[in-house]
């Protein structure tokens, strides 16, 4: 700090020194004196322009200035062709580009009013970044929808169960040994649970798949109560032998 306050009294404070470099610099008074500066005036690289100029006017050829460019042919006509052809280019490149965005612009205010679930991203996409009542409304008539969607899966599922269950009743009113491969049917399925090997298809493995099943509880169908066992069918334990086997020989 102490070199730095020495030097300021010498230089930035002292005001007689300060008001002539100002004036010799041209700044006030504004002279411009710096525009008068040897660096600045480049009387070299004039040179080779003012050759060419003359030999232009030694060779008869007018030169290459704005009113003597020939557009007809030559290499100023290339020149310019390929200019006039990427301007087209561009423009068409912009606006092609124009036309993408409104595209994307009129897809997502489509996602947005047919949302089934309204995010951050959709409304901003869609609406804006402004929360109003149209977007409150629009979430309202969203979660009201799913709702509605919701009701009607749970009315299809008691509608299928209250069906299903009229089916068993039915074929229940029936002596077993009258019952039909679609009997059989029902009742595997009334039986069936997750885990279980796919349906059977002939009548001799329906029944053995229900003497097998009908033991289960028949409440909460979608789950196997403690002590019930899923029923694997001979068959797919074969296969799960086989492909076990395979393995080991394979390690």
């Amino acid at each position: 700090m102490g070199i730095v306050h020495r030097a300021w009294l010498k230089s930035f404070a002292n005001i007689e020194t300060n008001k002539q470099a100002v004036a010799d610099r041209g700044w006030n008074p504004l002279t411009r004196n710096l525009l008068d500066h040897p660096e600045l005036k480049n009387t070299k690289n004039r040179s080779a322009i003012q050759e060419a100029y003359s030999q232009c006017l030694l060779t008869g050829v007018l030169p290459m200035e704005k009113e003597n460019i020939n557009l007809e042919e030559g290499a100023s006509k290339t020149f310019f062709d390929k200019i006039v052809d990427n301007e087209l280019r561009q423009r068409a490149r912009n606006k092609a580009l124009t036309d993408r965005k409104e595209e994307i612009r009129l897809r997502a205010v489509d996602t947005y009013n047919n949302a089934t679930k309204i995010t951050a991203g959709v409304v901003f996409k869609g609406h804006g970044c402004i929360l109003d009542q149209d977007v409150t409304k629009r979430v309202q008539e969203v979660h009201k929808m799913r709702q509605e969607k919701e009701e009607a899966r749970a009315a299809k599922r008691i509608r299928l169960e209250d069906d299903m269950k009229k089916k068993v009743e039915k074929t229940r009113s029936k002596a077993e040994e009258k019952w039909s491969t679609e009997d059989y049917k029902v009742m595997v399925s009334w039986y069936k649970r997750p885990g279980d090997s796919k349906m059977p298809t002939t009548k001799a493995k329906l029944k053995a798949r229900y003497e097998l099943t009908s033991t289960r509880r028949e409440d909460e169908r979608n789950r196997l109560k403690p002590g019930e066992q899923p029923a694997i069918d001979d068959d797919f334990a074969a296969d799960d032998e086989s492909v076990a086997a395979a393995a080991a020989t394979a390690v």
